[in-house]
């Protein structure tokens, strides 16, 4: 995650504990399990291959025809300032 190594825990919203029995219960295991989780060693990080087709990969499409005939939209006019 931009050049960081970061571990995903997904749990339940704290608010799912509140509804059902099986919920806080899972919550609660979830929670028991962070200590260990925590305590792995960090992954090595690992580097994302280059993209196929070098440059080509950077430059923006040209606009062009879409299909069905119609026209690209433009862009939106610059948004003017707070107090200007």
């Amino acid at each position: 995650l931009s050049g960081r190594t970061v571990r995903l825990y997904p749990i339940l919203h704290p608010a799912a504990a509140l509804r059902s029995d099986a919920a806080r219960r899972q919550l609660r295991d979830d929670f028991r399990r962070l200590p260990d989780l925590l305590a792995e060693p960090r992954p090595e990080p690992s580097v994302a291959p280059p993209l196929e087709g070098g440059s080509a990969a950077r430059e923006p499409a040209a606009a062009g025809p879409m299909p069905g005939g119609r026209e690209p939209e433009r862009a939106p006019a610059p948004q003017l300032g707070l107090f200007g």
